[in-house]
């Protein structure tokens, strides 16, 4: 297909593909531009009657003018291939953004309110998706949601969900992927917003949670767990889903249309509620950073790379990305900074994580990092941990930072051990050995004690990581 003409369209590249077909970048030789060409799969469209019936589908389709719906250009067929010119958007689809783990609850909201704003314009001209999925959503370099392929489930509309659970639990099954589809639509009954409401509460608790609501592979007992079952607390997967999210979430994955927002738009209502919660509280954090900063007792682990300073630079900066990188990933970042629990400070060749509320959060963190470095031998790191006195300030650029003598200390603690050693302050020590399951549970392959005269007892020497 690459280097063909289809109408008016040069196909440059194959840039995707899926049950709805393959989709190609083509640029548009009239009116010199670049789009999105989806050659729809052969036999789709069994004849002219079928063909006639998509083009005006197509054009119902072409007609929605939304920022956040892709726009369809035109239906065409050329040799036997049916195929749509679409805007052509680039960025990254929300599938490819979730690899990387739930996003924070702040950029959920955000992505909730495009959503359910585009999918209330479609509704209004009587267009229901019926085929929502991560997969179907772009996000550009601007932050914008866009909505791919609204309507086109219609194409194999005759697909049961017996068929879809003899050939396939892929995450292209038509129509609708099957983990995001609603009861009703496994039933085979009639499919109206409500059906809509469902999958963008299944995208949305992914895409805060990090897992589907329903996470079995196997067909037959993913269909039966949507049929039957009802999905976890959002707050179990991840403890920085607030509770004002999570009602949101569970009522729009409600089995019976009837028990779920009635429309979309109500749905966006409720994020709108949502954000404005959410900025009385950032409000408050605003003008408490604008007075002079209390001292608080953070649990501070610090990081760096050993011999950082004898790589070439460009090693230096591909280590440190990665190291970020990998740290971002860690369950306890995660689930500390989406509960506005974690404030992250760089340092020339680590960084600090300052935790607040929980004095077992940084050795956790330490703990995964260690079993997750364990696969990757060309980064050392060295760790310490601290549990002190810091106070919050805001900088030039109002990026919000703390400093004070928990985070000194913990970086001298760092300082006294070696690759791979987990150190630990005297005061963070006292701390945990408070907590029954630590005292009696743990030990640590260089669990230290250090004064506050930075003096060091080793303990446990023998033994090689933190573990159970």
């Amino acid at each position: 297909m690459v280097g063909e003409t289809l109408g008016r369209y040069r196909v440059i590249e194959k840039i995707g593909s899926g049950g709805m077909g393959e989709v190609y970048r083509a640029h548009d030789d009239q009116l010199d531009r670049d789009v999105a060409l989806k050659v729809l799969p052969a036999g789709a469209l069994a004849d002219d009657a079928a063909r006639k019936l998509f083009r005006k589908e197509a054009q119902t389709l072409a007609k929605l003018n939304h920022q956040s719906i892709a726009t369809i250009h035109e239906f065409g067929s050329q040799d036997g291939v049916d195929f749509l010119v679409m805007e052509l958007i680039l960025g990254k689809s929300l599938k490819g953004v979730l690899k990387d783990g739930p996003v924070p609850e702040n950029q959920v909201q955000r992505l909730g309110l495009q959503l359910t704003e585009g999918l209330a314009a479609a509704h209004e001209q009587g267009v229901i998706h019926r085929d929502l999925k991560p997969a179907n959503i772009m996000i550009t370099s601007a932050g914008r949601l866009k909505i791919l392929d609204f309507g086109l489930a219609k194409l194999v509309e005759g697909t049961t969900a017996l068929d879809l659970a003899q050939s396939s639990t892929q995450s292209d099954a038509m129509p609708g992927t099957l983990p995001y589809m609603a009861p009703e639509q496994l039933r085979g009954g009639p499919i109206d917003a409500r059906t809509d409401v469902y999958a963008t509460g299944a995208v949305l608790y992914e895409t805060a949670t990090g897992q589907r609501p329903f996470p079995e592979t196997n067909a037959a007992r993913l269909i039966e767990s949507i049929l039957h079952q009802a999905p976890r607390r959002p707050c179990e997967l991840n403890r920085g889903v607030s509770s004002g999210l999570q009602a949101i979430l569970l009522r729009a994955l409600e089995k019976e249309p009837e028990n779920r927002y009635r429309a979309i738009q109500e749905l966006h209502t409720e994020f709108e509620q949502l954000k404005v919660t959410a900025g009385k509280k950032t409000t408050s954090i605003t003008l408490e950073l604008s007075q002079p900063s209390p001292l608080e007792i953070a649990h501070v682990l610090f990081v760096d790379l050993v011999q950082y300073s004898m790589l070439p630079m460009e090693e230096q900066r591909l280590r440190l990305c990665e190291l970020q990188k990998i740290v971002r990933n860690t369950t306890e970042f995660i689930r500390a900074k989406s509960a506005d629990q974690l404030i992250s400070v760089h340092s020339g060749d680590g960084m600090a994580l300052v935790f607040f509320g929980d004095p077992e959060a940084p050795v956790r963190c330490a703990v995964e990092l260690s079993r997750v470095l364990s696969a990757t031998p060309e980064i050392k790191l060295r760790m310490g941990i601290n549990t002190g006195p810091v106070y919050r300030v805001a900088d030039i650029n109002a990026d919000r930072v703390v400093s004070g003598g928990g985070i000194n200390l913990a970086q001298r603690v760092m300082d006294c051990g070696d690759a791979g050693h987990i150190l630990l302050s005297k005061v963070a020590a006292d701390v945990l050995m408070q907590l029954s399951h630590w005292s009696s549970g743990y030990h640590c392959g260089i669990l230290a004690s250090v004064g506050r005269d930075g003096g060091l007892g080793r303990e446990n020497s023998d033994s090689g990581s933190l573990v159970r």
